[in-house]
């Protein structure tokens, strides 16, 4: 039963594939974080495509999770507690968490990384990610694994979320250019953003995004920017 239990609550936990519309229309506006990536590179580079993506199995968090800590994923956020025990699934005698039910944080460290996510009974299971699909917290978008999106909608929803939400800067140091993936709708050539979003977060969406086929937003490349900086309205390339 304690299986059961769990198994229902991490599945209702992290919302991996919640798709609201909104992010992205409220992104259409003020796409000042979407710049450039020339020809060579989006002919040349990584961009997945469809070999790429019948080699990747899409591996949603809820089927990898552990009820217990890993020590391949980096560890737990700091705003995490008590974790769940691996043998009972329930937190340490006497050590029941005051995390609030269905919150869900990443953790981990680059590509390495996991989805953490409060139970109902006061402890924090773990989900590894794959290290090709790195988690993402995309607020109204969920937070799960980039390989747990299940829609074309949910990867832009995500992607739009991070720009912006990741656009804010006080020195031209805390920006960095990210190569688009202009193939399938992930940046107007090139993405200058705060380094809270990375370049494997960004291509664990392309990846996704590729395998289920998104041509929304895609585009022809164009001369590349040489870098980012600090502007008036965040991250911008230039």
């Amino acid at each position: 039963m304690k299986t059961q239990a769990l198994l229902i609550s991490l599945a209702v936990l992290v919302p991996a594939c919640a798709e609201p519309a909104s992010v992205a229309g409220s992104h259409a506006g003020g796409a000042t974080g979407l710049d450039a990536v020339d020809a060579q590179a989006a002919a040349s580079d990584t961009s997945p495509g469809a070999a790429d993506a019948a080699a990747s199995a899409d591996t949603r968090p809820e089927d990898v999770r552990s009820d217990g800590p890993a020590a391949d994923h980096g560890g737990p956020p700091d705003a995490v507690g008590i974790l769940c025990d691996p043998k009972t699934g329930s937190p340490p005698p006497g050590q029941a968490d005051a995390c609030k039910k269905g919150t869900a944080l990443c953790g981990g460290a680059g590509t390495v990384t996991a989805v953490y996510t409060c139970n109902s009974v006061g402890c924090w299971n773990t989900a590894p990610c794959p290290a090709d699909g790195p988690c993402v917290q995309a607020g109204p978008a969920g937070v799960g694994c980039t390989s747990g999106f299940g829609s074309c909608q949910g990867v832009y929803d995500a992607f739009f979320y991070l720009v912006g939400h990741h656009a804010p800067c006080a020195a031209d140091s805390d920006c960095h250019l990210l190569k688009a993936r202009c193939t399938v709708g992930l940046g107007v050539h090139g993405v200058a953003v705060n380094k809270g979003f990375s370049q494997a977060q960004l291509d664990g969406l392309a990846k996704t995004a590729s395998k289920l086929g998104c041509k929304q937003y895609t585009c022809a490349a164009t001369p590349p920017p040489i870098g980012a900086k600090c502007g008036k309205a965040g991250c911008e390339a230039f």
